[in-house]
């Protein structure tokens, strides 16, 4: 085969190495305490702003997209913030519990700490998909201007 400067047309090129912001983004979402900065939103986020937080994450994090090692973990953590956070009734009673001081990260309650839910592949890229359809079906941007 012998080295290519550049790949034949027709032929896809060799994959990107994995960009440090990328890298950075995994690390950040796995090291995160909480849903909120597991999302990079603020407490006091709406769920429109929560969505757009999200699918942000989402993409920066997505195993498609991101080739680090951990993306899935990352890609599945950014899922289960959104599973609390995208809900009202659960995200208020994390929300109390989080002014409590009471969410730890080996929770066996269906919030589920800050390590969220269990949330297998399979789930996280059904809810980032249909997250993002719906966002599409009612005329919204994807990530919101970025």
């Amino acid at each position: 085969r012998g080295a290519m400067a550049a790949a034949a047309p027709g032929w896809p090129a060799a994959e990107p190495e994995a960009e440090p912001a990328m890298e950075g983004a995994v690390a950040d979402t796995l090291a995160a305490r909480s849903h909120y900065e597991a999302l990079s939103a603020s407490q006091d986020a709406t769920v429109a702003e929560l969505r757009r937080c999200y699918l942000k994450a989402s993409v920066q994090v997505h195993p498609d997209k991101n080739k680090h090692p951990d993306a899935t973990r990352a890609f599945q953590r950014v899922a289960a913030a959104w599973a609390v956070l995208g809900d009202e009734e659960k995200r208020r009673r994390y929300d109390a519990q989080l002014r409590c001081g009471a969410v730890a990260e080996d929770s066996d309650d269906d919030l589920g700490g800050c390590e969220g839910p269990p949330v297998s592949a399979e789930e996280a890229f059904a809810a980032f998909a249909f997250t993002l359809a719906s966002g599409l079906a009612a005329g919204g941007a994807a990530t919101g201007g970025g």
